[in-house]
């Protein structure tokens, strides 16, 4: 959190304050890793050792998956579909890998449907029922 003093002085409040979510987290800041806490959480309690995610190729929350599932404990497997590839997308790409993401690259959403089916039966990916 960031006080605000003169833009609070200048609208006559007593106090204006931002959340800062690019400081909100050690490993990765942003809105994400409070989603990825519950969820991450909920496959360690179930007795999963890896999750699965989808999203193009430069994804954030893929690579904020990456990056959190490592740290507790996870493998991550990412089926991507094609984006733009641009400076920062090729960034991502390289921090997914050096993550120790599992990088799946498929050419759509039908295929990384696909792809996510094949995944779950050659078991490499659990369903999502309880044990």
């Amino acid at each position: 959190m960031r006080r605000l003093d003169r833009l609070a002085r200048d609208r006559g409040l007593a106090s204006l304050w931002v959340k800062c979510d690019d400081r909100s987290g050690p490993l990765y800041g942003g809105n994400k890793p409070r989603k990825l806490e519950f969820l991450l959480g909920e496959a360690r309690r179930r007795g999963r050792r890896s999750v699965l995610t989808f999203g193009g190729i430069g994804t954030h929350h893929g690579l904020a998956t990456a990056i959190c599932a490592r740290q507790a404990g996870l493998r991550t497997i990412l089926v991507l579909i094609p984006q733009p590839v641009t400076d920062h997308v090729r960034r991502n790409l390289l921090l997914d890998h050096a993550y120790g993401a599992e990088l799946h690259l498929v050419p759509s959403v039908i295929a990384a449907a696909a792809t996510a089916v094949a995944l779950r039966f050659r078991g490499l990916v659990k369903g999502t029922g309880r044990k």
